[in-house]
């Protein structure tokens, strides 16, 4: 009886010993540029970082999808410059989005109909503008990058800034050239510099009227 109960103790220790995770990247990133992905990956494992990607492709279905979702969020569509979304539009939108989830007298086709009217409009108009569409974007959960790998990937990437306390968003519409010997030098400076410790490494990246809100929530 005792050697059972040794044995099965034994059975409970394996069973609930934490699995190790390996430094690199996590998470998908299916269709996301190659050159992006290798690039975080080399970042991850010379820092010894599991950073852990949210969301990276989006087609335009999904990008609409997230809108609808977070469209109050998006302050009703106004984050989008007029350029990218008109006034016009964007009214279009916030009427279908009031029908579809805050109208009680809303009957349930009208709701439907409603929504699909969202998702359709929304997709036209801003379904492939994000960097997410093209797969040359991710989103990254910002307590999976210290402020020394945040510079070193804002090195090569860019960030565009959202607003939002979770999540980074990173991205490059040229190809990000692979990673040297001299890069990774340069990333062990940054590791030892009085700005390593600064939250986002010190950085000066801000979003500029040529940056598109991409609702980095999905």
């Amino acid at each position: 009886m005792k050697k059972l109960f040794f044995q099965f103790a034994s059975f409970l220790n394996v069973v609930h010993e934490p699995e190790e995770t390996m430094a690199g990247l996590h998470g998908n990133t299916q269709g996301v540029g190659r050159d992006i992905v290798d690039y975080l990956t080399a970042v991850a494992t010379h820092f010894t970082l599991t950073i852990n990607v949210t969301s990276g492709y989006r087609g335009a279905s999904d990008q609409a999808q997230a809108m609808l979702k977070y469209w109050l969020k998006l302050k009703r569509g106004k984050v989008y410059g007029k350029k990218d979304l008109p006034e016009v539009e964007r009214k279009k939108l916030d009427a279908y989005f009031k029908t579809c989830k805050a109208d009680p007298k809303a009957k349930l086709t009208e709701r439907q109909e409603a929504r699909r009217s969202f998702l359709k409009l929304a997709g036209e108009q801003l379904g492939n503008k994000s960097r997410h569409c093209s797969g040359r974007a991710v989103d990254v959960t910002q307590a999976s990058v210290p402020a020394a790998a945040y510079r070193a990937i804002t090195l090569k990437l860019k960030e565009v800034r959202e607003g939002r306390g979770d999540i980074y968003h990173f991205e490059s519409v040229a190809t990000v050239p692979s990673v040297s010997a001299d890069d990774k030098k340069s990333w062990d400076a940054l590791s030892t510099s009085p700005l390593a410790s600064s939250g986002s490494g010190g950085s000066t990246l801000v979003a500029t009227a040529g940056d598109f809100p991409c609702t980095c929530t999905a």
